[in-house]
C-alpha cells in the first residue's frame, strides 16, 4: 500500500490541470490517496490555491513497476 502511494505521488505528471499563481499541482501526502478494490485509485490534489481529484487504475508489472492510467479528474 506504502509503495503504490509513495509511487504515484512520484507523478504528478498524471494531474491534467496546470497550476495556478505560481503553484505546482501536486499530491500533497499520502493520506490524500485511497486505493482502491479491483486496481483503482482516488487521489486529491492541489497547486496550494486549487484543487481536484482524480480516479486512476493500476497495475504492477512484473518486477515490482506500477503502471497508473488516469480514469477521471476534475476541480473542486
Amino acid at each position: 500500500v506504502n509503495d503504490l502511494k509513495s509511487d504515484l505521488m512520484s507523478h504528478p505528471e498524471l494531474i491534467p490541470y496546470e497550476g495556478t499563481m505560481g503553484g505546482t499541482m501536486r499530491f500533497p501526502r499520502a493520506a490524500s490517496i485511497i486505493l482502491l478494490p479491483g486496481g483503482y485509485a482516488h487521489a486529491r490534489f492541489e497547486d496550494g490555491h486549487m484543487s481536484g481529484e482524480c480516479i486512476f487504475s493500476f497495475d504492477v508489472k512484473p518486477g515490482g513497476v506500477i503502471g497508473w492510467k488516469r480514469i477521471a479528474a476534475r476541480l473542486d
